[in-house]
């Protein structure tokens, strides 16, 4: 993780949060989650953008460090106003999904048990299928509100 100062939160706020999802991550035997609501995205790691309406995703593995996949022309944004320091860009005329294939067995996480929010409406059943029939050493497993379960205890920020 980068530290930073110039975020809505502290730096040691994301910490938390991260450490957080981890234990989530490790109490439902996963060892990484694919998050993919732009609103938990934001919550994790500070990243907006209006162009959400294109395949985004958040990994954090249990251990290693979290990674973003996203459109090449917002990885900018990611430098700019995130703490991450691992993206995996995708050009648009790219597969996404390829690419989040790609990265995961880059990291070591393809023949994993790894959740992901599958009633995020911007993980459509169609990157849903594909990722299913891409990723087939690997255990895809529904994670869908493991980061909402880490807003019921809220910080005192």
């Amino acid at each position: 993780m980068r530290q930073r100062d110039d975020m809505t939160f502290p730096f040691e706020e994301y910490q938390r949060r991260i450490t957080e999802l981890r234990n989530r991550i490790a109490e439902r035997h996963l060892d990484a989650v694919v998050i993919s609501d732009p609103e938990n995205i934001m919550y994790l790691t500070d990243y907006q953008t209006t162009g959400y309406s294109f395949f985004q995703a958040l990994v954090v593995p249990l251990e290693a460090e979290p990674f973003m996949i996203t459109r090449a022309m917002e990885e900018s944004n990611i430098w700019a106003r995130t703490w991450l320091e691992r993206t995996r860009p995708y050009t648009d005329t790219g597969d996404a999904i390829q690419m989040l294939v790609d990265a995961l067995r880059e990291f070591g996480l393809a023949d994993k048990r790894i959740g992901y929010e599958r009633n995020s409406y911007f993980f459509n059943a169609y990157h849903q299928d594909c990722i299913h029939t891409t990723l087939v050493d690997g255990k895809l497993l529904d994670c869908f509100g493991i980061v909402e379960e880490c807003l019921f205890c809220k910080s005192d920020l």
